[in-house]
This record gives structure tokens, C-alpha cells and sequence, in this order.
């Protein structure tokens, strides 16, 4: 077989003559040359090329077309891979938005129960501080009756009602220092369940507000 170099640079020759003597073009150092006779000639020294660099220049061709179907198959791993990423994003926000949803559910209703337990401490304390102030009021209120009556039931007698008014005044005086005495207790009392309910309920409150700023937190 002959040596296709031999046969291409007689071609390569004339294609360099030919760009070497064609005519100028004035002020634009382009040449005129005949368009078919050169196609032609450049048509020739393709057929005449060597069987490697033909073999290469397909082997070029496999390179670019590989290459592009790998390019296209990594574009659609990628946008695969971004749609699942996008949808496990969207899940987990929902994911997120429901847990959120259900914390502030569950501290609508620790807040709500705070509030009634704190009203039903609130209504007992006033119901038994209620009840010791009326028992106190009738104590007082028998107290004085007897007192009343002792001093009603003495005799008329000067010396007599002397020393039962004395001692009608003492009783009386000695039963509204118990009355006084009992009422204060009973205040006392009231006032300490009052108390006592107010930390109640500021201890339900302090928990609350834990609560919520670990939600925000959480958030």
C-alpha cells in the first residue's frame, strides 16, 4: 500500500501555492481563490489521509460523543439528586412545622389547665375563708348574747347591779378581745391560704414560660 503522505503533500502543496499566488484583495490581505477547485482539493486530501489520523480523528469523535452522553447523564444525576434533595427539605419543614404546631398545642393546653387550677385554688380559698369569717362572726355574735343575757339576768339591786354591770362589762369586754383576737386569727389564716394560692399559680406561670422559650428555642 502507498505511503498516504506521499499522495497528501502534493495536495497540501498546491493548497499553499494557491493561498500563496491568488489575488489580492485590495486593503484587506485576503485572497481570491477558486472556491469548487479548492473544496475539491480539500476533499481529496481527506480521502488521502493517513489511516491513523483517521482513526483518531473518530476515536476524537467517540471522545466528544462519550463524553457528551456522561455530561448529559451527570446533569441528570444532579437534577435528580437536587428534586430529592428539594423534596426531603420540604418534608422536613413539614416535619418541622408539625412539631411546632404540636408544642404550642400542648402549651395552649398546659396554660389552659394552669388557669383553672389556678381559679379552682383561687374559689377554695375564698369559699373556706368565707366560712371561717361567717363561724368567727357567730361566735362573737354568741359570745356577746350570753353576755348580754348574764348581764339582763342579774338583779336589780344597787350593789348587785354594780358588781353584775362590773362584771357584765368585764364579760363583754373580754368577749370582743376574744372576738378580736379570733377575727385576726381568722385573717390571718385567710390571708396565709391567699398567699399560698399567689405561689401557686406564679410557680404554674414560671413553668409556662419555660415552656414557651424552649419552643422558641426549639424553633
Amino acid at each position: 500500500m502507498a505511503d498516504n503522505r506521499l499522495t497528501c503533500s502534493p495536495m497540501i502543496d498546491w493548497l499553499r501555492i494557491s493561498v500563496r499566488d491568488g489575488r489580492l484583495i485590495p486593503l484587506t490581505g485576503k485572497v481570491v481563490v477558486d472556491r469548487e477547485e479548492f473544496l475539491n482539493k480539500l476533499q481529496e486530501l481527506d480521502d488521502h489521509l493517513p489511516d491513523d489520523l483517521k482513526t483518531a480523528r473518530e476515536y476524537m469523535a467517540d471522545i466528544d460523543r462519550r463524553l457528551k452522553e456522561s455530561k448529559e447523564q451527570a446533569e441528570s444525576l444532579v437534577n435528580q439528586a437536587n428534586e430529592q434533595a428539594r423534596k426531603t427539605v420540604d418534608q422536613a419543614n413539614k416535619q418541622a412545622q408539625d412539631t411546632v404546631n404540636q408544642a404550642n398545642q400542648q402549651a395552649t393546653n398546659t396554660v389552659n389547665l394552669a388557669n383553672q387550677q389556678a381559679q379552682d385554688v383561687t374559689r377554695t380559698a375564698n369559699e373556706q375563708a368565707n366560712a371561717m369569717l361567717a363561724d368567727a362572726q357567730a361566735r362573737a355574735q354568741a359570745i356577746l348574747a350570753d353576755a348580754k343575757a348574764q348581764a339582763d339576768s342579774m338583779v336589780a339591786e344597787s350593789e348587785i347591779i354594780a358588781r353584775a354591770t362590773s362584771q357584765a362589762q368585764e364579760m363583754m369586754d373580754n368577749a370582743r378581745r376574744e372576738c378580736d383576737d379570733y377575727s385576726m386569727r381568722m385573717h390571718a389564716s385567710v390571708n396565709q391560704m391567699l398567699e399560698q394560692a399567689d405561689m401557686a399559680l406564679s410557680q404554674q406561670l414560671d413553668s409556662l414560660r419555660m415552656l414557651h422559650q424552649e419552643i422558641n428555642m426549639n424553633q
